[in-house]
């Protein structure tokens, strides 16, 4: 498994739902944590919302239609404190199915091993890709700026 009783294993400071605030540049990007993951060492699951904020006065929360996209990423920013929790917002029956993906071929939803995937899954199904920090802060960086006088 895991082994999320060695050395160094921080995920328990996560949670499904946090709210993770993601600086980039001059702007603030907002993800929402959608799965951790016990077997896969260190390995979470952002919602990273396409919507930018001025700072990390976060008010307004952002509905659960609103565009965003998915990244599998280290917990070791959050952990290390270069991303910072600023809240929670519990995750929809819809949110939890984002986790579906191919790994090695074979199909999960979280850390449930559903057995290996079909030809057509294999085409439609994500890859469990794992992302660096520095890509997703990037990504920020590419969505519009917060509008003046946006909280």
């Amino acid at each position: 498994m895991g082994g999320n009783d060695e050395k160094g294993w921080e995920m328990k400071n996560l949670n499904i739902g946090d709210l993770i605030a993601i600086p980039s540049g001059d702007r603030i990007g907002l993800a929402k944590v959608v799965y951790t993951s016990d077997f896969f060492r260190n390995v979470l699951l952002l919602r990273l919302y396409r919507k930018t904020y001025p700072n990390l006065d976060i008010n307004e929360l952002p509905a659960v239609e609103e565009l965003s996209d998915l990244y599998y990423t280290s917990s070791d920013p959050v952990t290390e404190g270069r991303w910072t929790k600023v809240g929670f917002q519990p995750i929809s029956e819809a949110e939890k199915l984002l986790s579906k993906r191919t790994v090695g071929g074979d199909v999960w939803i979280g850390d449930e091993h559903l057995g290996p995937a079909s030809e057509q899954e294999l085409e439609v199904l994500p890859k469990m890709l794992t992302y660096g920090y520095r890509l997703i802060e990037k990504a920020i960086s590419r969505f519009p700026a917060p509008e003046s006088g946006e909280i």
